[in-house]
């Protein structure tokens, strides 16, 4: 059987040199996993475009992107994940949360003291990196 591709934007928020990161809800699939906030791109949105739709509608805040990390790919037993993460700033708005049910500002290197989601966790390092200058 061959493995559908999805395509994903996330963003790596970032705030006084804090990372925000989010725990996925009860009801989504890997619950109780940190991730980057994003989704799914529809069909005829750009990178960006997906992103700022999918911040608005999963935290209730406006987004500037800047710089575009590498993607990563993840896959299990029926799709392939590409995830494309971007830097970003909130502009407008205050954080709800919708979709996920906790939220933390962290320094780059505490990222990875938390349980992230897959394929997350490629993301993580590189902003590790990206931020800390390691």
């Amino acid at each position: 059987m061959q493995k559908i591709l999805i395509s994903v934007v996330c963003a790596v928020i970032v705030q006084d040199d804090l990372v925000l990161a989010v725990r996925r809800g009860p009801t989504q699939s890997f619950a109780g996993l940190w991730e980057f906030p994003g989704g799914k791109m529809e069909s005829q949105e750009s990178d960006k475009q997906a992103l700022i739709r999918e911040i608005e509608e999963e935290l209730t805040v406006n987004v500037q992107l800047s710089m575009r990390l590498k993607p990563v790919f993840w896959e299990d037993e029926t799709r392939i994940i590409e995830l494309r993460p971007y830097f970003a700033e909130i502009t407008f708005g205050e954080i709800s949360l919708l979709e996920h049910d906790q939220l933390q500002w962290l320094k780059p290197v505490a990222l990875l003291e938390l349980n992230w989601a897959p394929a997350d966790i490629p993301v993580v390092h590189q902003v590790i990196e990206a931020l800390s200058g390691v």
